[in-house]
């Protein structure tokens, strides 16, 4: 923090991966002379991830995607499956050995329809994912948000909190701020036939926002940032 403080009102271009991002910056180090941040979303490769596959022709399960650390806040979906013991819950993500303690500790008493899925080879989260008819993100203040947008790409009506970079891809129908609503909004896309079509016919209006998200669009843009810096 000491470092960045110094440096930071020295530098010719900052960048940063979303809006919220850039709100964040300038709440904190504009006192430190930062200049007005460049948003550049990040790139995603999406196209293995495509997937039009219709709700109701996917298991009833909801997926979340994350790093197993407490920020992510699983413990969300542990409560999830107990309330609503119908659906299938699972959570993928990456495991390094210095959450081994709390990984183990969060993994006692798990529901019955609640599974863990630790460093899965992409193939198999593939798999997951095209037969998963929820995604829900979790993290509040997620700075971005990567594993949204392939949850997106992926078909599943995405649910993310209503904070972070993802406001800028999600709208507002599809965003929860209580458990209450998260929950609420998993049962009305899961049973009701009318909110399952109004989502198929949205997905597609969602993918065109989330196509920008490509590296040759990322690259472009860094590099007309620089040219700009170096008169070109």
């Amino acid at each position: 923090k000491k470092w960045v403080e110094q440096g930071i009102g020295r530098l010719d271009v900052v960048f940063c991966n979303s809006n919220y991002t850039k709100e964040m910056i300038r709440r904190y180090w504009k006192s430190h002379g930062v200049k007005d941040p460049v948003v550049v979303y990040p790139p995603v490769n999406l196209d293995k991830f495509w997937s039009d596959k219709p709700l109701t022709q996917r298991r009833k399960r909801v997926t979340y995607v994350a790093r197993f650390i407490p920020v992510k806040r699983h413990e969300i979906m542990k409560r999830l499956a107990v309330d609503l013991p119908a659906y299938e819950f699972g959570s993928v993500g990456g495991l390094i050995d210095a959450e081994k303690a709390w990984f183990d500790k969060f993994s006692e008493n798990l529901p019955p329809n609640y599974s863990l899925k630790t460093n899965l080879p992409g193939s198999e989260l593939l798999d997951i994912l095209h037969d998963s008819r929820i995604y829900v993100h979790l993290m509040e203040g997620e700075h971005f948000g990567i594993a949204p947008v392939e949850g997106l790409a992926s078909g599943c009506v995405t649910l993310v909190h209503n904070s972070g970079g993802m406001k800028e891809f999600i709208p507002d129908e599809f965003r929860w701020e209580t458990y209450d609503d998260l929950k609420q909004k998993i049962i009305r896309y899961m049973e009701d036939e009318n909110e399952s079509a109004i989502w198929e016919s949205k997905r597609q209006e969602l993918w065109g926002k989330i196509s920008v998200l490509n590296p040759e669009t990322f690259q472009n843009k860094i590099w007309s940032q620089i040219q700009e810096l170096l008169g070109e």
